[in-house]
């Protein structure tokens, strides 16, 4: 019940994040200190779920760290100086991942809406304006869970919501940024707990 009520507050919590994004990319001053961030990303870990077998004989091979996910958010800038900022930022999006054999409807899909709060320490570098930035926070994973399609409709693991932390390291030029990332999470599915772990690869619009 807990998740069902999670999953129905995802949406508006989207929304009112898309709208700060909106805001913070409009022009603005050069000593505003509101910013934003539209970010996609990979993650590849964590310990694989209870497998399956589809009709044509194969075996599903989701993990808890293999998650496509996309996230948006509003930063402040706390503290600026010469080519050095400290700032703060609020992210929330979606994650999800599907397997199954080609040419059916057999899929297991995983979901997950990842709340995170983060703080980054940013450096100017000397080569062609790059930004380096690193940091990390809190992440908090809200409902979702996995169901089934096809002759597996009907099936579905429960994954409780779960904290953890992020570590993440990348390079900002001309409001792209290129990164990697290491996310520590222990969620419990169906009662067991076990390990969301993963190091994950994004890009993301960062309008400076």
């Amino acid at each position: 019940m807990r998740a069902t009520h999670a999953k129905t507050r995802v949406p508006a919590l989207l929304t009112a994040l898309l709208i700060l994004y909106l805001l913070a990319v409009l022009p603005r001053t050069a000593h505003a200190q509101w910013g934003a961030e539209l970010r996609t990303q990979i993650g590849f870990g964590g310990d694989a779920l209870p497998s399956v077998t589809y009709s044509d004989g194969s075996s599903s091979d989701l993990t808890l760290g293999k998650l496509f996910t996309v996230t948006l958010g509003p930063s402040y800038a706390l503290w600026r100086s010469g080519g050095s900022a400290l700032v703060l930022q609020a992210m929330a999006g979606w994650s999800r991942w599907n397997t199954g054999p080609k040419d059916s409807d057999d899929r297991l899909e995983i979901n997950r809406f990842p709340v995170e709060a983060l703080a980054f320490y940013m450096q100017r570098l000397g080569y062609k304006g790059w930004v380096l930035r690193v940091g990390g926070g809190g992440v908090y994973h809200i409902g979702g869970g996995v169901k089934g399609s096809g002759s597996l409709k009907g099936y579905r693991l429960d994954i409780d919501n779960a904290l953890g932390a992020a570590g993440e390291v990348s390079v900002v030029s001309r409001g792209l940024s290129l990164g990697v990332r290491y996310t520590h999470i222990r969620p419990v599915v169906e009662g067991v707990g076990m390990d969301g772990s993963s190091i994950g690869l994004f890009v993301s619009m960062v309008p400076m």
